[in-house]
């Protein structure tokens, strides 16, 4: 027989009366137990209300093991006003008043509002000192429903109010910053909407979480730890962030949260500990009190600016709206990804959304020079206090009508396995044209997992044929993001950075969740990191499915590119990149430096797969050379000026091309053919381009030296002399660079502008069947790649040396990893260094190229073992089996 220890709990006829209904309507008999949280002894005093100790009836209930699985979860707070009785029999008028004014708050303070805006010179009585005086009060009156041993029991929950206190003065702060740049406030608002955001919880989400079913204890221990810091942080946050826009006080900020915070705060749980007689006579009168200085506070605040609010309120309004909404969802949604119970989510949620906005409206009257300031923290006061209750009203709608049914139907993703058959889903936030590794991973598992693979990313360029043959692989393309967006005003651009990853979040969370099948494993690549990781953290605890991370690079690293070591986005992006990639069940990378600082700097322990070539990556034969040449002809007879080296005397068709002949059924090469150098570039500040362009003009210009040409020569002296069969020490060079990118155009404007005699470029875009023949066919590969973190690898040169193509690369800090100088490539820092290398390549070309040559030997040596099929074998595969299995058992 197992028992199961429960308490028997006397709860308000509302409450009790909803759960006896739903638990009679879908509980088999025998067969579920209540799960009620245990309220500590010590009752803790809310304004006038506070947790019951409630007296517990012990008693065992003979359930079988299996009888587990229906998992209710009733949690019935049990409240009351000042006495542990949960009826109002025994309230006196004076705390029936109370109680009435403190439920009725978002109206008086509407009301207030209201009046300051349509009647301003209602509050010409108001003086400044009385706001001090107003907002201490208040402050002193939520000192009072704690006690010391309250402060003392954040010890007994450290992880949750660790959490609320990270999202209360991150979430609410950086949400306030980007509004702010989103609507492009004047400076007084946007500082006044900072102020907001930097101030600690309100003393109304207290009352708001017990609406709710919260975790009260725990709403008023955040609530007292955000105000009890808030003289550090309000001041500390405000001017970091409201600085760029007014002149920002801190010091004064200090002492003012100091006197109106801190010590009022202090002299309550003082009073409340040691003076528990005074405090039974003063409480009850506390909360009109308190609602009172708020409404006053707030329409005075609004009165003052009557005029310019009428003009501009909508603006006002709709920040603070924004503001709010930012808080309370990301403050449930960040709890709940970080394994915070639903209960304390809740709380945390209402913590953070709702600020203590009398507090910036006392704080900016006193430190700002303008009035406006204020309006955002008196116009927050009437938001936060409405979309609060609001949502408490929908969370306590929710657990009381629907959490039995929902959870018969749908139980605990974390606790119950889903059926489903053994597969995988691939997750690129990108191209997958353009993601050649998660192709190939998207194979592998298919293939050698036997896996049926989902794939969801964004269309564009059309994967490899292999991909969209194979039965076991589904490509779900998401809608793209439209490329238009560059066009808009630079004004609407920031909503536009802010409001795609948005849009991405909820898409791609749709896919995940709802259009596929429930994987067994995710795998994700980084970059980018947002919103993907945070996505798929979310879908493998919703779908109960293991998460892999494969780092190519590190996000963070790439937008520092554009906007700096720096930059708060760039903090805020690294910290959401690290603390999302601790949570993957396993990680992959691409070298072992990166393995090592993955270890070291972020607690991570990844498994290095090298990116390897696949089997369609292998020299071309004469035969595909000459029909992908037949193929591309028209591209390579569009020189970026009237006409070039290569296309002079040109006269391609399907029996010759520029670099092979076709005499009866044999194929030859021809001897004075240029020679073939390929680039693979993503057109990204990561990839210099401007080095190739130098050291392509550099070639030319020692060409011509070390061949003795005069300046007389024409290039069209030099032409005629090739077309008629002439081959020179030197060839001509043709750079065929194929990619997509930002910055392709601008290059393209520099190409046009260039004049050489021997060397010529082309761009083009190539299908990834004719990509790997245009490797296979090419005499060079160059590769730019510089790395943004320094620990990465350019697959593309993986992919060059499947198809036996030696590679001059950018030199940095890994790349020995991959390159063996003299072997299979060389590295260069400069445009000099690679002309030198192109001269020292291509000497005596085609035939007597010897050190070229040597390094293709090389590389034929040993293509059957440098296969992305082997690699994927012995090392993905350990790991992949093993997350799944981990995951299974532990579900």
């Amino acid at each position: 027989m197992q028992c199961y220890a429960t308490k028997r709990i006397s709860c308000p006829p509302s409450i009790s009366s909803v759960y006896t209904r739903s638990f009679s309507e879908v509980a088999p008999p025998k067969q579920s137990t209540f799960s009620v949280p245990v309220i500590p002894s010590s009752s803790i005093k809310l304004r006038n209300i506070h947790l019951v100790s409630a007296v517990a009836e012990l008693t065992f209930v003979d359930c079988p093991a299996n009888h587990q699985k229906w998992g209710f979860r009733l949690k019935p707070l049990c409240c009351s006003n000042s006495s542990n009785v949960l009826n109002a029999e025994s309230k006196s008028w004076i705390e029936l008043v109370g109680e009435a004014i403190s439920v009725a708050f978002p109206f008086w303070v509407a009301l207030g509002c209201l009046l300051g805006l349509m009647r301003p010179e209602s509050f010409c009585w108001v003086q400044p000192k009385w706001t001090v005086l107003g907002i201490t009060l208040t402050m002193l009156g939520m000192g009072m429903t704690l006690t010391f041993d309250d402060l003392r029991g954040a010890l007994g929950m450290p992880v949750q109010l660790s959490v609320g206190f990270l999202l209360q003065y991150t979430v609410m702060p950086l949400s306030a910053y980007l509004v702010s740049k989103l609507l492009a406030l004047p400076s007084h608002y946007a500082a006044g909407l900072i102020l907001v955001g930097c101030c600690p919880g309100g003393t109304a989400s207290n009352i708001v979480t017990y609406i709710a079913r919260g975790n009260v204890a725990l709403s008023v221990l955040m609530t007292a730890a955000s105000t009890l810091s808030a003289v550090i942080m309000t001041p500390f946050l405000t001017s970091k962030l409201a600085g760029q826009y007014v002149a920002v006080d801190a010091a004064g900020l200090f002492m003012s949260t100091l006197q109106v915070v801190l010590l009022p705060v202090l002299a309550g749980a003082f009073l409340n500990q040691f003076f528990k007689g005074i405090v039974k006579i003063v409480n009850p009168v506390m909360p009109p009190i308190a609602v009172a200085t708020v409404a006053i506070l707030c329409g005075n605040a609004i009165a003052q600016s009557a005029s310019a609010i009428l003009l501009s309120g909508q603006q006002v309004v709709l920040a603070v709206t924004l503001l709010h909404t930012c808080g309370f969802f990301f403050g449930y949604a960040l709890s709940r990804v970080l394994g915070i119970d639903v209960s304390s989510s809740r709380t945390i949620s209402i913590e953070v959304g709702m600020q203590n906005s009398v507090l910036g409206v006392v704080l900016a009257t006193q430190h700002f020079g303008n009035p406006l300031t204020a309006v955002p923290c008196a116009v927050s006061s009437v938001c936060h206090s409405i979309f609060g209750s609001t949502l408490a009203d929908a969370f306590f709608f929710f657990e009381s009508y629907f959490t039995p049914y929902f959870d018969l139907k749908f139980p605990n993703p974390q606790k119950i396995s889903m059926v489903k058959r053994s597969r995988a889903a691939v997750v690129v936030l990108g191209d997958i044209g353009r993601s050649p590794r998660m192709q190939y991973h998207s194979l592998s598992l298919a293939r050698q997992a036997s896996l049926d693979v989902d794939i969801v990313a964004y269309g564009g360029s059309d994967p490899h044929i292999a991909l969209s043959e194979h039965q076991s692989i589904h490509i779900h393309r998401m809608p793209q993001w439209p490329s238009s967006w560059h066009a808009i005003p630079k004004i609407l651009q920031p909503f536009v950075l802010i409001l795609k990853p948005v849009v991405q979040f909820f898409v791609l969370l749709w896919y995940l969740c709802i259009k596929i099948p429930s994987p067994d494993v995710f795998l994700v690549q980084n970059p980018p990191s947002v919103p993907a990781l945070v996505v798929v953290k979310w879908a493998s605890w919703l779908r109960n499915s293991a998460f892999i991370v494969d780092w190519h690079n590190f996000g963070y690293t790439l937008l520092a590119l554009s906007l700096g070591r720096r930059s708060i986005f760039v903090a805020l992006y690294h910290w959401i990149e690290k603390q999302f990639g601790k949570m993957a069940h396993g990680s992959f990378c691409v070298t072992k430096a990166m393995e090592h600082e993955l270890s070291q700097g972020w607690g991570v322990k990844a498994t290095v797969l090298y990116d390897r070539p696949p089997e369609f990556f292998t020299p071309s034969s004469l035969e595909e050379k000459h029909n992908l040449f037949c193929r591309i002809s028209k591209s390579m007879n569009e020189p970026y000026g009237l006409q070039d080296c290569v296309t002079y005397g040109s006269r391609d068709n399907n029996v010759q091309t520029q670099f092979t002949t076709l005499v009866g059924t044999d194929i030859l090469l021809k001897q004075n053919r240029p020679a073939l150098i390929v680039s693979s570039t993503s057109w990204t500040p990561d990839e210099d381009f401007s080095i190739l362009l130098d050291a392509a003009v550099m070639y030319d210009r020692r060409v011509a030296v070390a061949l003795g040409e005069k300046d007389s020569y024409t290039d069209e002296v030099v032409w005629n002399e090739i077309s008629q069969g002439k081959q020179f020490l030197y060839p001509r060079l043709l750079f065929i660079i194929t990619g997509k990118g930002p910055e392709k155009e601008k290059y393209e404007q520099k190409l046009r502008k260039l004049n050489l005699r021997r060397v010529a470029f082309r761009t083009m875009w190539l299908s990834a069947e004719d990509y790997p023949l245009l490797l296979g066919s090419a005499d060079l590969g160059v590769c730019l790649h510089t790395s943004s973190s320094g620990l990465d690898l350019p697959m593309k040169v993986v992919d060059m040396f499947g198809c036996g193509l030696p590679v001059c690369a950018v030199s940095y800090s890994c790349i020995k990893e991959l390159i063996d100088v003299g072997k299979n490539g060389l590295l260069f820092s400069s445009s000099s260094e690679l002309a030198d290398q192109l001269m020292t390549l291509f000497k005596g070309f085609p035939e007597n190229s010897e050190a070229l040559n040597s390094m293709r030997s090389n590389l034929m040596e040993r293509a059957s073992s440098f296969r992305w099929r082997t690699e994927w074998e012995e090392n993905a595969m350990p790991l992949l089996h093993k997350v799944i299995s981990d995951n299974s058992n532990s579900s």
